[in-house]
């Protein structure tokens, strides 16, 4: 098959076409994730699919959050992009590239993250996170000290932006966000 594939001239990426089961079901769903298609990845879940974090912790996927995330990434002007770094029998081990405005604004570059899915059953059963880098530093301390001085600011308000001691991260709250991140990167520079 290799020498039909070589005399042809063409050589095969590992989702042209998927030649695993496991691969059947991640690489549409990273091609789903690529056009930011919340309906086209949650259709690839499994129903009891699980986030597992770099720490080991363990929590269920929330829909409406994951929704709402790609809404804001659509508003963010979000760009994804993923290679398949290797499969063993159920899982597939890839490299995720993400780059928007918030990540530019907030002051850490793109991000580069390497993430375990395990399919089964032709859906996903669980997405774990190994690693996640940026050029520009360690992005929970800065995500973090943002997110205290937006919600400590006095000014702060904004129930669109804010709720429940918490960021909102939707398509609405992109705006708010935007101009919360151009104040926090200003401060000090008067």
């Amino acid at each position: 098959m290799l020498a039909l594939l070589l005399l042809s001239g063409t050589l095969l990426g590992p989702c042209d076409p998927a030649v695993s089961p496991t691969l059947r079901v991640v690489c549409p769903y990273l091609e789903a994730l690529t056009r930011l298609d919340h309906d086209a990845m949650a259709a690839l879940w499994a129903p009891d699919v699980v986030i597992i974090d770099r720490d080991g912790e363990v929590r269920p996927v929330q829909p409406a959050f994951a929704r709402d995330m790609r809404a804001y990434e659509r508003a963010a002007g979000t760009q994804w992009g993923y290679t398949i770094d290797s499969v063993h029998g159920d899982s597939a081990f890839a490299t995720l590239t993400e780059s928007n405005e918030f990540y530019d604004l907030v002051g850490v570059g793109p991000r580069t993250q390497r993430e375990i899915f395990v399919a089964s059953g032709g859906r996903i059963r669980s997405m774990r996170g190994l690693t996640m880098e940026h050029p520009g530093g360690d992005f929970d301390s800065v995500y973090t000290a943002f997110k205290r001085w937006v919600i400590d600011t006095a000014r702060v308000r904004d129930s669109v932006l804010v709720g429940d001691g918490v960021l909102r991260f939707t398509a609405e709250s992109a705006e708010p966000m935007r101009r919360w991140l151009k104040a926090w990167r200003g401060r000090g520079k008067s």
